[in-house]
């Protein structure tokens, strides 16, 4: 098809399943986190030349001398530890780079609590017949182009009504990118219920959500769980590592997300040379002919994306913010539009925005795959009337490699939501 991007999905890999969690495949340039300058350094120490000199004074110069020396000893051994302090990997048990990973974080706690997602029970939205029509007539149109509507889900919520809809929407599946919501709101937890001060999370988390940077993504994972990707694990470290890695779906579960899962990264990961998982993240998945993988509802994703629009995800100021990291204003669409044949990742080719007004707020998340096409989206038009949360797993390779269905899904709801009958109600 015409302005159809590059398979970003690398043919070598070592399994089918493995190129699944290649999500997006961006290229963007690898974000290195700022260095810390203010690092302190071994005080040099200069003798002053005196042509007479008392023993008390000799005795004191020697005291002098004696304490920054041993000053100087305690620094270096703890810069000795901290160097050592540092996951070294084992010979033949899928290395990664750990020198190379910038650091997303400084001042966090060597242990913390658990904090778990503030809105513990999920709005209940009415069931509108009115918005099942509109959803009967997005299956239609799958089903007329010949796609599966067995690998489709979509959920719908009107916003102003507070009314919803949904098709296969309680079905768990693979969210490729769309996960990187979650994370984010996971991240913002940690900051407000820890009152945590961060150096390069905010960045990442920006980077994570914007250009679905997947470096960021994997930064801001390791902050929140402190479980680092690494080399193999045996038994015992293994246990402890999901303990902590798995602490992220433990944030939501508690909040009634039911059975969700999103402790696995998503690659290519350049900055740790990974192109699929290895060492313990592919431990993680357990085992290969039915691997555990990350999974999340239509319905989980439009619920998370209404707490964010209310204000109520984390706290008001960090709802707005997140909403703003999400938003995608007509000058970037259309510079999107223009950059069709991009090698990288493209959230407007192919998906909703790219058949909406000019005029339309539009906030999102988009996710792609070789299997997949996934998009979470916030829709308002111009003069408020009509607001809506969108949502759309299209969990087949059949979706990924078309670049029309969701285009016209967006265009065909977006005139429905518009219509004269559908605002009555």
């Amino acid at each position: 098809m015409k302005n159809q991007p590059l398979d970003p999905v690398s043919q070598s890999s070592s399994s089918a399943d493995s190129q699944l969690d290649r999500s997006d495949g961006d290229r963007l340039p690898t974000h290195t986190a700022l260095e810390d300058k203010n690092q302190a350094s071994p005080t040099t120490l200069v003798p002053v030349e005196s042509p007479t000199v008392s023993k008390h004074q000799i005795s004191w110069k020697y005291k002098l001398m004696a304490i920054a020396f041993l000053a100087l000893g305690a620094f270096c051994g703890v810069m000795v530890e901290r160097q050592e302090s540092s996951p070294t990997p084992t010979k033949n048990q899928n290395p990664v780079n750990h020198n190379s990973q910038p650091k997303a974080i400084e001042t966090l706690p060597a242990s913390y609590g658990d904090p778990i997602y503030n809105i513990t029970t999920a709005q209940h939205f009415p069931h509108s017949p009115k918005l099942k029509q509109i959803i009967d007539r997005a299956v239609k149109t799958v089903a007329a182009k010949g796609l599966p509507a067995q690998d489709l889900s979509i959920s719908l919520i009107d916003m102003q009504a507070q009314t919803t809809a949904g098709y296969q929407q309680n079905q768990l599946r693979y969210p490729a990118s769309v996960t990187k919501l979650f994370w984010m709101v996971a991240a913002y937890g940690y900051i407000e219920q820890l009152n945590l001060k961060f150096t390069t999370l905010d960045t990442d988390i920006a980077r994570m959500i914007q250009a679905s940077d997947n470096d960021a993504a994997s930064r801001v994972i390791d902050t929140i769980t402190k479980a680092e990707s690494g080399s193999h694990l045996d038994a015992v470290n293994l246990k402890a590592w999901l303990n902590k890695r798995q602490k992220i779906n433990t944030f939501f579960r508690a909040a009634n997300y039911k059975n969700i899962n999103i402790d696995q990264k998503t690659y290519p990961i350049d900055y740790l040379q990974l192109t699929e998982p290895q060492g313990r993240e592919l431990q993680i998945r357990g085992k290969a002919h039915n691997p555990r993988r990350n999974q999340v509802s239509t319905a989980q994703t439009a619920r998370l994306l209404a707490e964010i629009v209310s204000n109520k995800a984390i706290s008001p100021a960090d709802s707005q913010r997140m909403l703003s990291l999400m938003n995608l204003d007509w000058l970037t669409r259309q510079e999107k539009i223009n950059a069709a044949n991009s090698s990288q990742f493209n959230p407007v080719v192919g998906f909703f925005s790219q058949s909406l007004p000019q005029d339309v707020d539009f906030a999102h998340k988009a996710g792609w795959t070789s299997q997949e096409r996934n998009e979470a989206a916030y829709i308002k038009s111009k003069d408020g009337k009509v607001a809506y949360i969108l949502v759309v797993f299209g969990e087949n390779s059949a979706y990924a490699q078309d670049w029309s269905i969701f285009p016209q899904l967006s265009d065909q709801i977006y005139q429905q939501m518009n219509s004269g009958e559908l605002k009555q109600k």
